[in-house]
């Protein structure tokens, strides 16, 4: 973010989330103090800057799912500083890959759970300040009937795209923010499985 390199050491016991100037890589501060209480993370979730402002949001997967706000500012100034809760998600949806397009929506993968032991990947949109998740966007419909779905995602905000990358079939799905189709991309392996690959597409930027 910025002029600012931010890292999530998985493996801390105190303050996981490290910065660093991005151009000298010198060591600038740390936070998202692990714990239970107020302010505090119990298991560190995928970073995403917003776009309008020196801030990132994280999903605490331990706390209910509930979306915390970091200032950068605040956590160079303050040692002690807490970052503040947006909201909290109980419900069937825990997002994984997602970015927000403005201060209130996110759009991203998710998991939607079917039952205590499985759960389905798909596309959803998350509303912070209704605090309301839902199933969202186009979906292939020759991907109908597959139980395995999994894809890389990233948004464009500058563009107004965002792109599905299906790990295992081969294909690029593109869509507007509000959903829409642009274009499907079938690459030469659509839907050809092949054990020796892991996968077709694993990150997308």
């Amino acid at each position: 973010m910025d002029d600012i390199l931010l890292v999530v050491d998985l493996q801390s016991t105190t303050q996981g989330v490290h910065l660093f100037d991005k151009n000298t890589f010198k060591y600038l501060a740390s936070t998202g103090k692990l714990g239970k209480g107020p302010g505090e993370v119990t298991r560190y979730g995928r970073i995403c800057p917003l776009h309008n402002k020196r801030a990132f949001r994280m999903i605490d997967h331990g706390k209910g799912n509930e979306m915390l706000e970091f200032e950068l500012d605040s956590i160079l100034t303050n040692p002690d500083y807490k970052p503040k809760r947006i909201c909290s998600r109980n419900t069937a949806f825990t997002l994984s890959e997602y970015d927000f397009i403005n201060d209130s929506v996110a759009l991203g993968q998710a998991a939607l759970v079917i039952n205590h032991y499985t759960a389905r990947p798909v596309m959803a949109r998350l509303n912070i300040f209704q605090n309301k998740i839902e199933q969202f966007g186009y979906v292939c419909s020759r991907l109908s009937g597959e139980k395995k779905v999994q894809a890389a995602f990233e948004v464009s905000v500058k563009d107004s795209l965002y792109v599905n990358c299906y790990r295992d079939f081969d294909l690029l799905t593109l869509c507007d923010l509000n959903g829409q189709l642009v274009c499907n991309i079938y690459g030469p392996g659509w839907k050809e499985k092949d054990e020796k690959w892991n996968a077709y597409y694993s990150d997308v930027y």
